[in-house]
């Protein structure tokens, strides 16, 4: 009996799906007999792209897909009343600056 592998459903955007399909296509231009689901060509990229070049990237995809709100909420407990305070009446003065320049310009 074969082991089942885990799946999950990946959703790729137009771009990649393009992107699939031409890899298919050029692929079947190599070898004629070429069979491949849009599944398994990218799991085999995915694959070799972990193996080979994730380590080094990873930090800055981390970077490109942070979740700013997260990180600011995070940054938010960690200050103290005093400074939430000084916080929220520069906040203040932002929204007054920025809807007094709108009704100038």
């Amino acid at each position: 009996m074969t082991k089942r592998s885990r799946t999950c459903v990946i959703n790729l955007n137009e771009q990649a799906t393009i992107a699939s399909t031409k890899m298919i296509e050029e692929l079947k231009k190599v070898e004629s007999s070429v069979k491949i689901s849009h599944t398994k060509l990218v799991s085999f990229i995915v694959s070799e792209y972990m193996e080979k070049y994730f380590s080094k990237n990873k930090k800055s995809i981390a970077i490109a897909y942070r979740d700013s709100k997260k990180q600011i909420t995070g940054k938010l407990t960690e200050l103290n009343n005093e400074q939430l305070l000084v916080l929220s009446k520069y906040i203040e003065k932002l929204k007054l600056e920025n809807h007094n320049r709108i009704k100038i310009e």
